[in-house]
């Protein structure tokens, strides 16, 4: 739609402001309660329907808002004086389209947030491992003394307070590719800049490894310190041209052993690398900072234990919505591993996932739209047991009856969630619900 606008406060009150996209993390809910605090007069539009906005809107109720729930109307679009869009919400959108061609200027959540902040900001960004790291990152920074807050696609939404935070206090923000096409001209100055690693993910969105590589380059701009993954080529890259410090981690040399942090796997003693670096640099001493990576317990759904039963581990990665990520998971174990993989159908290449799982997993059960295609791919790499099942609670019962004790159960999808799900959220959920009692685990999701 062309670059995005940051309007000033002053320039909110009375103005019609259409929110395209209230979803269900709560960025949307914020973004209504700032608008509207601030005088606007809202509209919000989503093609969920009031059933599947229950929680938010609930959460909003007593907030003088309209909305236009199910569907989207062109006019509104056309009518508006600003819009501000969901980062789900694709450039490509007609509806956008239509808001362009009426010349409607356009803003988003993280933009109205970052314009007003005055703390000191330090951005995480990558393919994978935001979030654990800059959740640790906000742990370490606690540890060393700092007043920290952590925020973006992890942590309560900033918007409503961005501009009561002051200079003497860090925000950690994690942000995404979508997000950073939202703030495109923002004139910001973070701290520092943690890029943890970067391969083609979303070209579903950005088209090619190019464009998306290039949208999260733009993390970079204006950045103090840049801290870079050194044993990632397209990360190293980003150093050539730099003009600030940069500051290297190396994923395989970390920071604290991995057999000595409450969170599993090679991947995470990465991410508590990449934390340290910019922690360190930062000003927190590494005593600190390894006491704090030491006491990170992680965060839900990412290689967590929900159950333990019969000797049994039920471990919830369902943020592992890709076949790279899945892997990951499965090398996190020195334990056998009864396998949960499945979700959407969007096409990406299981080869290597097959592979790693007839190596790594003793069972392999598949479930949801993907599952059929897994489980052939599984087989043709040779796995001697693959169990295929419609959905997540006939896998959770063939993994129950497939689990010896001393071995693990990992929910590893290595697709997104939402062929039966809202998120990776709620897949989780109900994986733990399921786990702790398959008879009370609740109906499945709508």
């Amino acid at each position: 739609m062309g670059d995005p606008t940051f309007p000033a406060d002053s320039e909110l009150r009375g103005r019609r402001v259409l929110v395209c996209g209230l979803g269900l993390f709560g960025g949307g809910e914020a973004v209504v309660r700032f608008l509207v605090g601030r005088g606007a007069e809202v509209t919000v539009t989503d093609l969920r329907d009031e059933a599947a906005l229950e929680e938010t809107l609930a959460a909003l109720d007593g907030v003088p808002f309209r909305r236009t729930l199910g569907r989207h109307d062109h006019d509104e679009f056309a009518r508006t004086e600003l819009l501000v869009v969901n980062p789900a919400v694709p450039d490509t959108s007609p509806y956008l389209e239509t808001a362009r061609a009426a010349g409607v200027p356009w803003t988003s959540e993280v933009g109205l947030a970052l314009s007003r902040l005055r703390a000191r900001l330090v951005l995480v960004t990558g393919s994978k491992g935001k979030s654990t790291t800059a959740a640790v990152l906000r742990a370490m920074l606690a540890e060393g003394g700092f007043e920290t807050t952590l925020a973006g696609n992890v942590g309560a939404p900033i918007v409503e307070r961005a501009d009561a935070f002051g200079r003497e206090q860090v925000v950690v923000f994690e942000i995404s590719s979508f997000q950073l096409e939202q703030i495109v001209g923002l004139a910001r100055r973070p701290e520092a800049t943690v890029v943890t690693n970067l391969f083609p993910v979303h070209l579903d969105r950005h088209g090619t490894f190019e464009a998306y590589r290039a949208v999260k380059r733009t993390a970079l701009e204006g950045a103090r310190a840049a801290v870079l993954n050194r044993r990632d080529p397209e990360v190293r890259a980003f150093a050539e041209g730099f003009p600030g410090e940069v500051v290297w981690f190396d994923p395989e040399a970390p920071f604290v052993p991995a057999d000595e942090l409450r969170i599993r796997g090679a991947h995470n003693a990465g991410n508590v690398a990449a934390a340290a670096a910019a922690a360190t640099w930062l000003g927190v001493s590494p005593d600190d900072a390894a006491r704090a990576a030491r006491g990170f317990e992680g965060l839900p759904h990412r290689l967590r234990t929900v159950h333990v039963d019969a000797g049994v581990q039920w471990i919830d990665d369902s943020i592992a919505t890709t076949p790279r990520s899945a892997c990951a998971a499965l090398d996190a174990f020195a334990e056998e591993v009864v396998l949960l993989a499945g979700g959407v159908e969007n096409g990406v290449a299981v080869e290597e996932l097959a592979a790693r799982a007839t190596a790594r997993a003793r069972v392999a059960v598949t479930f949801g739209a993907s599952g059929p295609r897994l489980a052939r791919a599984l087989r043709e790499a040779g796995h001697a047991r693959v169990v295929e099942t419609s959905d997540l609670e006939g896998a959770v019962a063939a993994a129950r009856e497939a689990a010896r004790s001393g071995e693990v159960v990992l929910l590893a999808p290595a697709f997104p969630s939402y062929d039966a799900f809202r998120n990776f959220v709620e897949r989780g959920e109900r994986f733990r619900a399921l786990a702790m009692d398959p008879l009370k685990g609740g109906p499945p999701p709508h």
